[in-house]
């Protein structure tokens, strides 16, 4: 049996609390980017205010098949979806809020594998969070 934490490059944890903009280089993913039926929408993404970017260090910043799960919520809580540097035309860098929990997965570990798995999985997911 493995862990999905020995999977990832990463430690898995959620993001942190932004400071909105009016108009940044970066993007902030929150839990309402990740719907639950089409996946990904980075039109309902804000700015970050860039002021508090020293605050994120190089590997917070989203990458291309990150895995996303939402951690708080009433009905979007457990939503699963794949960040795809292809969904960003907007900004250069994207960072997730405190809401969304991001599992990168090492090269040796399929992130379309674990997506699949994690989103098989969704509604039991839902079930079990709190809060």
């Amino acid at each position: 049996m493995i862990r999905l934490k020995d999977c990832c490059t990463k430690e898995i944890k959620r993001g942190k609390s932004p400071k909105y903009a009016d108009n940044s280089n970066v993007l902030v993913f929150a839990q309402k980017c990740n719907t639950k039926y089409d996946g990904i929408n980075m039109e309902l993404a804000l700015y970050l205010d860039e002021t508090i970017l020293s605050k994120y260090s190089e590997d917070e910043y989203m990458q291309d098949m990150d895995i996303v799960i939402n951690s708080t919520g009433t009905g979007t809580l457990g939503r699963v979806g794949l960040y795809r540097d292809i969904s960003n035309m907007r900004t250069p860098y994207v960072v997730p809020d405190s809401h969304i929990t991001i599992i990168r997965t090492s090269k040796f570990f399929n992130a379309k594998y674990a997506y699949y798995f994690l989103k098989a999985y969704q509604n039991e997911l839902e079930k079990l969070g709190e809060g």
